[in-house]
């Protein structure tokens, strides 16, 4: 990697696409964030069909003579489906801020002060389950801001790297520079969308390339 002097870091590594470099940090528009909910919506269902499978299997090791196949009712697999996709929600937007879906599309779920809290991304992740239909205002969201988003103070920026790059100086809230030291409207994303007076470069659908 070489030195950016315009930035004062480290130039991003080449796992980041180079037409895609310049959204590195800012947040992501409703179409890469739907395709990522899709991905992960697939995720979702394989967890539930393996969970079918098991239970399947622990039901004919232990009734062998008179096992048969469980027919749960829709709102039984519902509840299920709901609940594994909770956890997932709750466990990777904890820990690394992105589910598979966020990693195949280059996105990262940030709070205010940078990693999102347990706690929110439980409450996130209940959130995005119950009313998934919320995600579509980031759509006319000047912030490109879920009703989620609105509410728990997050952000979905375009972050390819697992281990984002440390900047020269200390980030501070306010600043206008993200963890790369590229500018960016880190205000913005800290600020409630009404009394935010500085418009992303992508607002509503994306625009890439």
């Amino acid at each position: 990697m070489t030195t950016d002097a315009r930035v004062g870091v480290k130039a991003l590594p080449d796992v980041v696409p180079a037409e895609a470099r310049h959204l590195q940090g800012r947040r992501a528009g409703l179409v890469s964030r739907l395709v990522a909910n899709l991905y992960d919506l697939g995720v979702v269902l394989l967890v539930l069909v393996a969970t079918y499978v098991g239970w399947c299997a622990i039901l004919l090791l232990w009734h062998r003579r008179r096992f048969t196949f469980p027919t749960p009712s829709f709102a039984q697999a519902f509840l299920v489906g709901c609940l594994i996709q909770i956890l997932y929600f709750t466990i990777t937007w904890a820990t690394s801020g992105r589910t598979y879906g966020d990693r195949f599309m280059g996105l990262r779920v940030v709070g205010p002060l940078g990693r999102v809290r347990a706690g929110v991304a439980f409450v996130r992740a209940v959130f995005c389950c119950l009313v998934p239909i919320g995600l579509l205002w980031a759509g006319v969201s000047r912030q490109n801001r879920s009703v989620q988003d609105l509410v728990l103070r997050t952000s979905v920026l375009y972050e390819w790297l697992d281990h984002p790059v440390e900047p020269t100086v200390p980030l501070e809230i306010g600043s206008d520079h993200d963890a790369l030291g590229m500018r960016v409207d880190v205000a913005a994303a800290v600020a409630d969308e009404p009394h935010d007076g500085h418009p992303e470069p992508l607002a509503g659908l994306d625009r890439e390339g």
